[in-house]
């Protein structure tokens, strides 16, 4: 019974789907949205090894996106009217691979 009792937990565990965007990132563009236009977005990205989220905003020009880590500390920011490239001081399009849209207004 002991052994049946470990098995189960053991596919318990192993089928148990573990959310792919941490929730912070999720709160944070809920509680931004208001101030977003449509078609706003947040999208995750691997950069220096880790996953980031980048905050894009969608309104005009002035607007900074702001990249977060996993547990929603801010990087960083691009574009903005002095249109910020960097993030780290690396070239975060160079450097950045796309992985997919975790939230969209």
């Amino acid at each position: 019974m002991r052994h049946l009792t470990f098995i189960f937990a053991i596919l318990f565990m192993v089928s148990c789907d573990k959310e792919d965007t941490s929730s912070c990132i999720i709160d944070y563009a809920n509680d931004k949205k208001e101030g977003m236009c449509d078609g706003a977005e947040v999208k995750e990205y691997t950069f220096e090894g880790k996953v980031v989220y980048l905050v894009d905003y969608k309104c005009c020009c002035d607007y900074f996106s702001p990249v977060l880590d996993e547990n929603c500390i801010e990087l960083g920011a691009l574009g903005g009217l002095i249109g910020n490239t960097k993030i780290n001081g690396k070239e975060f399009d160079k450097e950045a691979t796309f992985v997919k849209v975790v939230w969209k207004k």
